[in-house]
């Protein structure tokens, strides 16, 4: 009776942990991309402050059979077994990365892998709204005794807020506002508007920008050029977004990717073949009116992939944490109520499972990592009550 004892609590503690996750079969199994044939168009569309809704369009080329659909994003959550139509509440306004992997079979037979991505820019609560396709937004400036008078082109639209942001730090309401400024400038003013359009009676923001100078007829390149860019990445694909203030003269751009790649877009998407730390630097230069030459100026900075993960600093009871990130042979997991009970699978960056762990009890758990290879993972939560999600890695 002993031993029949024995063999059944090491036949649970063989469930409680391993590196076969549910379903069976090993833990990776290497999927070649799909090739061109199978196409995905993404979209997005911001339905609450910070809500997004995003859209996947997917051309099977009549060659592929999808199987499964994974969210992810560069705050690292990720949507497992996902559809064509995800919402997903960024936590602000600021630059982000979304991602769509498709696995699909292909006439081969053969399952196959697809990724694609979409930068993703929220600048603020005013982005709840629509753009205005048909709508028009300007406004002109006039010097006079000491002050700037800024007025709305075209009073008689129907706005409902018009909201100025003068430059200096400083911000005023209405059709027409009156301001002085403590120096020349440059300055860059812009006008906020949300506009209801009478017959659909649907809401849209419009925002128009100029920059305003006062002084001599040329400046130092410093007072022209700020070099400046923003990232988000997830996995092996990064989203460069430049953000450098050229103050409104015509200008070019040459992106050093660390990689051999290079580029002159303000904004796209770029994979990496392998996570590692890569130098990228961004050359601006800017000419016109201001500066008496062309100013150049270049900015570099290191992008880590998979040396550094995300994981929650909010210490509440809904969300899942993990540390130390990055670990070794161990890791710890504070589990959030919802998920006692559940069980924990632990995803590469494609949605596969690598491991899975079945909690019987408790808020702290301690995960064996020491069969787990070297690289950036997702430690998923899954429970009656809920599911949690964050980024991990192994040393």
């Amino acid at each position: 009776m002993h031993r029949e004892t024995a063999l059944l609590l090491f036949v649970l503690s063989l469930l409680l942990h391993t590196n076969i996750c549910a379903g069976g079969g090993p833990a990776l199994v290497p999927i070649d991309p799909c090739d061109t044939s199978l196409q995905i168009t993404l979209s997005y569309a911001v339905v609450d402050p910070y809500l997004v809704e995003l859209v996947a369009v997917i051309d099977t080329g009549g060659y592929y059979s999808l199987q499964s659909l994974t969210w992810g994003f560069d705050d690292g959550q990720s949507i497992y077994n996902g559809t064509t139509q995800q919402l997903h509440q960024f936590p602000g306004p600021g630059n982000y990365l979304a991602c769509l992997t498709v696995n699909a079979i292909g006439p081969d037979q053969i399952m196959c892998a697809r990724t694609t991505c979409l930068p993703i820019t929220l600048l603020g609560s005013s982005s709840l709204y629509s753009s205005c396709d048909s709508a028009y937004l300007d406004f002109t400036a006039v010097y006079a005794n000491g002050y700037f008078t800024f007025s709305l082109v075209d009073p008689g639209t129907n706005y409902f807020d018009l909201i100025w942001d003068l430059g200096d730090g400083t911000s005023a309401n209405g059709a027409t506002v009156d301001h002085p400024y403590a120096g020349t400038g440059p300055y860059l003013v812009c006008l906020s508007a949300d506009l209801v359009d009478p017959f659909t009676l649907d809401t849209c923001a419009l925002q128009v920008c100029h920059w305003l100078y006062a002084g001599p007829d040329s400046i130092p390149c410093s007072q022209v050029l700020d070099v400046d860019f923003d990232w988000a990445s997830y996995g092996n694909f990064v989203a460069f977004f430049n953000t450098s203030v050229t103050s409104g003269s015509p200008s070019s751009l040459f992106w050093d990717l660390g990689d051999g790649t290079t580029s002159a877009s303000p904004l796209f998407v770029h994979e990496y073949a392998v996570q590692d730390a890569y130098q990228v630097c961004l050359t601006v230069a800017a000419w016109g009116a201001l500066a008496q030459d062309t100013c150049s100026a270049t900015l570099c900075r290191t992008v880590p992939l998979g040396a550094t993960a995300w994981v929650s600093e909010r210490y509440d009871e809904v969300h899942l944490h993990a540390y130390p990130v990055p670990c070794r042979d161990e890791m710890q997991v504070e589990i959030p109520n919802e998920l006692v009970g559940g069980r924990l699978r632990l995803l590469d960056l494609q949605g596969r499972c690598v491991s899975e762990w079945h909690p019987l009890g408790g808020a702290l758990f301690r995960l064996d990592m020491s069969d787990v290879p070297p690289g950036t993972y997702v430690l998923e939560g899954l429970g009656h009550r809920g599911r949690r999600s964050v980024r991990v890695v192994r040393e």
